[in-house]
């Protein structure tokens, strides 16, 4: 195990919405939760959030996304540590979806691949979970 990191497992089902650019965000999807994710560019608008407070459903959404987070603040100049991960994940053809914040970086995976991935990274990581 790595006893520089530790990694925890968020307790909500997110959801990853897509909007157009040129919309503004609906209001239920800016509402203030425990994770919640907004990144605009050029081409669309991209948006994790608890996936109980989707309201729309004409939304474009991915449900049933579950976020890993590395714990601790990651400087800047450290290299590697979310590949030492993906590629745990690449290795068992699990798909990610990740978000980078300024202090650390978020892993999100399928609900139904969540202890499938638990398993393989509780070999080299300490792993909690954010009580329900």
């Amino acid at each position: 195990m790595d006893p520089e990191f530790s990694l925890t497992v968020l307790k909500d089902k997110l959801a990853i919405c897509r909007f157009d650019p040129g919309n503004d965000v609906p209001a239920w999807a800016l509402r203030s939760s425990s994770f919640h994710s907004i990144t605009r560019t050029p081409d669309e608008v991209s948006v994790v959030l608890p996936q109980k407070n989707i309201t729309g459903k004409e939304t474009c959404c991915e449900r049933d996304w579950r976020a890993i987070r590395v714990d601790g603040k990651l400087d800047f100049s450290l290299s590697g540590v979310l590949l030492s991960i993906l590629d745990m994940l690449k290795n068992l053809s699990v798909s990610v979806f990740v978000v980078s914040t300024y202090n650390t970086d978020y892993i999100l995976v399928k609900e139904q691949e969540l202890s499938r991935t638990l398993r393989a990274l509780k070999r080299r990581f300490v792993v909690h979970t954010e009580p329900v």
